[in-house]
């Protein structure tokens, strides 16, 4: 209980406000469901990290090395008929 004194009029008032702490008890359904749910927010982020930085070395790697070979070569053919 606390005691809370008025100053700001001229005759002192006391006033007496009574706290109470309703402190539910946490069960164990509630304990194993909070540690899921913060473990999930961990561990989803950093999976689906490392999933798209495996995803984009895969899209890095070229599909076909003859495409571009022969797409390298039309070029050359181009480049050396303008140079004669």
């Amino acid at each position: 209980m606390f005691i809370i004194s008025d100053y700001s009029q001229p005759s002192l008032k006391k006033y007496k406000i009574k706290i109470t702490l309703n402190i539910k008890m946490v069960t164990a359904s509630e304990i194993i469901l909070t540690i899921i749910i913060v473990a999930l927010s961990v561990i989803m982020p950093i999976y689906y990290y490392y999933q798209r930085k495996n995803n984009l070395k895969q899209d890095n790697k070229p599909s076909d090395g003859n495409e571009i070979k022969n797409y390298i070569e039309k070029i050359n053919e181009i480049t050396r008929k303008k140079q004669k």
